[in-house]
Formats: structure tokens, C-alpha cells, sequence
């Protein structure tokens, strides 16, 4: 057995209620996204165009992309030209690039900045001429994601979203993940300019009269760690071919990472509710470093438009921090119990996720076989997470909404524990891996796409 076949035969998928025609819908069927235009007193004019990747502010075009900053690595989400939802995932590990003597180079990430050519002393410009030639110089080639682990890459620093762009390495590393986003969507090398929403830590969002907002120490560092200067990013694949995406974020639109993928569930993209039968929601968040629960009511109010029904929704959340995430809760366990079993010394997180995911580890040259000690750690310290998950009320009369890469991880054990509470699929969602750590990244481009086109959410 390859050891690709060895990761995807034990990967889940989602599984659980799905209101058809939501954004998750959309998302989760590889749909594109298709509105129907309507007039200025809402009647359709039988045209329909795809959602649009863009708004418009003025004279200038800002794409909508959704990003969630995430302990592992940015997840971001846009659409296409086609209105499919894009994602991209990069986990946050970097190393320099190393000249190599023989083998794949792989992909390379450089961030660029403009500097006037260098030129001749007798063809410097003299007062009064044109502005001299500007070329792009590369601050450094390096490697990213799956590719930096393979050469000893290292893990960008953890914690606080403040603590983290405090590291320039951090803010650089997040445009890395929009770039290859435009790229992955299709789009051509050039000039961009974003509306970027942002998926902040639950821990990190303050209650205000107007709803929850990042804590203002938080929004300044953000905003000036990644705006107020145009990215130049270059990317050039393992052929040698070269893209450059010239990214400047025109606004921050911050959120609570939780409750994005709630709303994509909920809302379709006309504005109106996926579905009106489900009233209470129990949502999961089974994240790297937290388990949030987040308990939402609904309230449905009908009215008649052109003759059609339509709703308003109101809601309610409330918020808890439950417990540790799953790299607190099982990684760190199974890291430390890794290290002592092989006498390995300093063993970086990426290393060791990679190690618990993929079952093995390369010591001494050797492939060693982590079947037993990944079952031995997911065992012994999953059963407390899954009592953290499902600790106080019951909540009969609640739809479970679990997602997180912790949901993937243990959905043996969840999928037992909501069976003893005779729950049946149609009462839950668990997301599966190819979609559990982009959920709430999708979530934030549909609250974007909606105020953008309908000035509320």
C-alpha cells in the first residue's frame, strides 16, 4: 500500500443534513453558485449570471475573499469566474530555499518589492525627465506547506493573532495563501485589490450593543500588519513557470470563526433562509487549539414579496469555551510520548502531525509503523475530548453541528456517542476532511458576498 492510499483510506466524509441550495450546499457538490437578477422592486428579468467574485466601491473592483487565519495554517475561499467556490489551504510552515544538486525543485513562494532599476551613471536621467524604470527584487525564495516539511522547514509561531503578525514572516505567509488562491481559481497574474473577511479566534472577539467585533488592540495589529501597502507575491511551479499577483487589501471585515460555517449551512445565496424548520442549533468547533461550542436560536418571520414568501431571520448566540483544541488535547500527548519511544530530540509540530496523520515516521533512515501509537493516544486521550464536547445539557430539541479537524479525527467515537443519544443523520452534521478545515473559510465569503450585495447579513 502506497502511503497516499494509507492517509485517504481513513479519511470520512461529510455526512449528515445538508439544506440543498445553501452555500454549503453549493460548496460541498462542487456546484457553481447561479443568481437570478431581478429588478429594483424584485421582480425577475430572466436573466441569470454567476455570483459575483467581486463588489464594486466606486470606480474600483474588490474581490471577496473569505479567510480563516486558523493554528495550522490560513485557509482562504473565493470564487471563480464561474461562481465555484475556490479554497486553498497552506499549512503555516516555511523554509528557505536550498539549492539543490540534483531533483525536484518544487514550488516556490517570494514576496517582491519595486526598486528603480540600476543604471549607467551617463544614462541616469537628468531633472525634469521621466520617472527611472522600476524592476522587482525578491526579498527570498521559499518553500511552503507539505514541501517545506519534506526539507526541515519550521512552524511560524502559534498564540495570539497579535503575537503572530508580529512575526513579519506571518503577514507574508498569509497573502502566500491568497495568491495561490487567485491561482488556483484561475485568475491571471496581475493587479487585485480585496475585501478581505477574516476569521478571528472565538477568544479574541468582544460583545458590543452592535454584535461581536475583534478587540480593538487586535484590529489595529491586524489591519497594520496586512493593508495600507500593495503585496507583490511570485509563484513559480516546478517547471520554472512564474505568476505574480499584486494583492492590496482595501478592507478588513473580521468575524468569529465559529459561526461562518453556521451561516453557510443557513442562508442560500438569494438572501433567504435554506431552510425553517430547524430552531436550535448546537455548533462544535473542534479547532487545533479550542473546542468552542456556540448555541444558536432562530427565529423565522414570514412575509409575502411579489407574491412569493420570504423570511426574515433573527439570532441569537451565545458562546463557550469548552476545552483544548486537538493539538493541546492529542498532538502534544502523542508528540511527547513519539519523542521518547525513538529517542528523537526536538521534533517540530508540523513533523509530528504529519507523523500522526500518515501513521509513520522516517527514523534512522527506516520507515516506522505509528499504527499502535496513534491508536494508543487517540484512545486514551480522545475519550476526554469527546466528554468535553458533549458536557452539559443535552439539548434535545438542538441540530449538532460539528465541524473542525477534531471531528475528522474522532468521528468514531462521535458518531457512537450521538447513536447512544439516539441521534440519526438527519438531526447532525459532521464534516469530513476535504471539507472540515475550509468550512469556515467558505462561511466567511458567504457573509461577505451577502453584505456586499444586500448591505446586511
Amino acid at each position: 500500500m502506497t502511503k497516499t492510499q494509507h492517509v485517504v483510506e481513513h479519511i470520512p466524509e461529510t455526512v449528515g443534513y445538508m439544506p440543498v441550495s445553501s452555500y454549503l450546499w453549493h460548496f460541498i457538490n462542487d456546484r457553481p453558485i447561479k443568481l437570478k437578477l431581478v429588478t429594483a422592486s424584485g421582480e425577475e428579468t430572466g436573466q441569470v449570471i454567476s455570483v459575483p467574485a467581486w463588489a464594486v466601491r466606486g470606480e474600483q473592483r474588490l474581490y471577496k475573499v473569505g479567510l480563516d487565519l486558523g493554528n495550522n495554517g490560513p485557509k482562504a475561499a473565493m470564487y471563480d469566474e464561474q461562481g465555484r467556490t475556490v479554497v486553498a489551504h497552506l499549512q503555516a510552515v516555511v523554509k528557505t530555499v536550498q539549492d539543490l544538486a540534483a531533483g525536484d525543485m518544487g514550488t516556490v513562494f517570494e514576496e517582491m518589492i519595486q526598486q528603480p532599476k540600476a543604471r549607467d551613471q551617463k544614462e541616469m536621467p537628468q531633472r525634469g525627465d521621466a520617472q527611472a524604470e522600476v524592476e522587482d527584487i525578491s526579498l527570498g525564495r521559499e518553500w511552503v506547506d507539505s514541501l517545506a516539511i519534506e526539507h526541515d522547514g519550521v512552524s511560524l509561531s502559534k498564540g495570539t493573532t497579535r503575537a503572530r503578525v508580529s512575526d513579519p514572516r506571518y503577514p507574508r505567509f498569509l497573502m502566500y495563501a491568497v495568491a495561490h488562491l487567485f491561482q488556483k481559481a484561475g485568475y491571471k497574474p496581475g493587479d487585485y485589490d480585496l475585501l478581505l473577511a477574516v476569521g478571528m479566534p472565538n477568544e479574541e472577539m468582544v460583545e458590543t450593543a452592535h454584535g461581536a467585533q475583534l478587540d480593538p488592540e487586535t484590529q489595529a495589529a491586524l489591519t497594520g500588519a496586512l493593508c495600507g501597502k500593495r503585496w507583490r507575491i511570485r509563484i513559480t511551479d516546478r517547471e520554472g513557470t512564474s505568476a505574480q499577483f499584486n494583492l492590496k487589501i482595501a478592507d478588513l471585515a473580521p468575524g468569529p470563526q465559529s459561526y461562518a460555517a453556521f451561516y453557510a449551512w443557513q442562508f442560500k445565496p438569494d438572501g433567504q433562509p435554506a431552510q425553517t424548520d430547524i430552531q436550535e442549533i448546537t455548533l462544535e468547533d473542534m479547532g487545533a487549539n479550542d473546542l468552542h461550542e456556540l448555541f444558536i436560536r432562530l427565529k423565522f418571520i414570514p412575509s409575502t414579496v411579489n407574491g412569493k414568501e420570504q423570511f426574515k431571520v433573527t439570532i441569537t448566540a451565545t458562546r463557550e469555551r469548552k476545552g483544548d483544541g486537538i493539538i493541546l488535547a492529542i498532538m502534544q500527548p502523542f508528540a511527547k510520548r513519539l519523542k521518547k519511544v525513538y529517542g528523537l530530540g526536538e521534533l517540530d509540530d508540523a513533523v509530528a502531525q504529519q507523523a500522526f496523520f500518515q501513521k509513520e515516521i522516517t527514523v534512522g533512515g527506516f520507515r516506522e509503523d505509528l499504527s499502535p501509537l496513534v491508536a494508543s493516544v487517540t484512545s486514551e486521550e480522545g475519550a476526554k475530548v469527546i466528554t468535553d464536547v458533549f458536557k452539559g445539557p443535552r439539548r434535545p430539541r438542538s441540530f449538532y453541528m460539528i465541524e473542525g479537524g477534531g471531528n475528522v479525527l474522532l468521528r468514531p467515537d462521535l458518531v457512537d456517542k450521538l447513536t447512544s443519544l439516539n441521534r440519526t443523520a438527519r438531526t447532525y452534521l459532521l464534516f469530513g476532511a476535504q471539507h472540515a478545515n475550509v468550512a469556515n473559510a467558505v462561511g466567511l465569503l458567504s457573509i461577505l458576498d451577502q453584505v456586499t450585495r444586500y448591505g446586511h447579513v
